[in-house]
């Protein structure tokens, strides 16, 4: 989280922070006044919260908005980890789709969409309907 102390007024803090909006585009917030650091990371956590989940959303604005909220939380191998595997294996087949449409038919599909990239002759897609 960006929070720091104002440059006119080191009695008081800001918060400065990057959000996906629900048309995918990415914003910038900055909200100053704030008595204490608290108080700045409690503003932007709330301001994400409120503005964070719509199952009318994309899946690859979804993904942004997971992005931004753990960088902070884990080590940088750790992200770097997740940014692989999802921009390379996730993010190809769901990346337009609202999270409404992802139900567990479209998580099988996903599923059996990588098994037979891996090895072609192991799915006949056929045998999934039975």
């Amino acid at each position: 989280m960006t929070s720091k102390r104002m440059k006119n007024d080191p009695n008081r803090w800001y918060c400065s922070f990057r959000y996906v909006n629900l048309d995918g585009e990415t914003k910038q917030k900055k909200k100053e006044g704030f008595s204490t650091k608290k108080e700045a990371d409690e503003y932007k956590r709330n301001f994400l919260n409120n503005i964070k989940f719509n199952p009318e959303m994309n899946f690859k604005s979804f993904y942004k908005m997971y992005l931004e909220d753990m960088k902070p939380r884990i080590k940088e191998h750790t992200l770097a980890s997740k940014e692989y595997i999802i921009e390379n294996k996730i993010l190809p087949y769901f990346k337009d789709m609202k999270i409404s449409e992802i139900g567990s038919i479209e998580i099988q599909r996903w599923q059996n969409s990588l098994l037979q990239a891996k090895n072609p002759k192991l799915i006949n897609p056929m045998h999934l309907l039975i």
